[in-house]
């Protein structure tokens, strides 16, 4: 799809950046997650960008990261 809602990505499994090093814009996601009440199921989580795009390309799970992070997606 070109465009998904938040609501459907619910009950997906989430790879994220750890509780230490969250970024800012995850904390952002995971509020909006908390107030729409969609729950996604916590998978892996990774210490940088690079390696929770690598956990996604590798089937591990999804990630709510920034459009700018595109640039850098492995295939």
């Amino acid at each position: 799809r070109e465009t998904l809602r938040l609501a459907d990505l619910a009950g997906q499994r989430w790879v994220r950046h750890g509780t230490v090093l969250g970024t800012s814009f995850q904390q952002r996601m995971e509020g909006r997650l908390k107030r729409d009440r969609i729950v996604l199921e916590h998978g892996m989580e990774a210490d940088d960008t690079p390696s929770v795009m690598m956990l996604v390309a590798a089937g591990y799970g999804i990630a709510l990261l920034p459009d700018s992070v595109r640039l850098f997606a492995p295939p």
